[in-house]
């Protein structure tokens, strides 16, 4: 498994593996998947999800628009 992105802490992390892609949200100690499928797609749900997640701890990070790399 490979993360591509994370949320400013950690809360949502974008991940492929095995050509797949699929959201990550912490619950607990551990992690469940929240989407997976294209790129594209499981791209703009993991973006959607941390720009309205609440997150005291770094307010502009939040609001920064992330960019895919591929």
């Amino acid at each position: 498994m490979r993360v591509v992105a994370t949320s400013c802490c950690g809360e949502y992390e974008l991940c492929s593996e095995g050509g797949q892609y699929f959201v990550l949200r912490a619950a607990g100690d551990s992690h469940e998947e929240t989407a997976r499928g294209r790129f594209a797609q499981a791209a703009h749900v993991w973006e959607v999800l941390a720009a309205q997640h609440s997150c005291t701890e770094d307010e502009a990070l939040r609001r920064r628009r992330w960019r895919p790399t591929r």
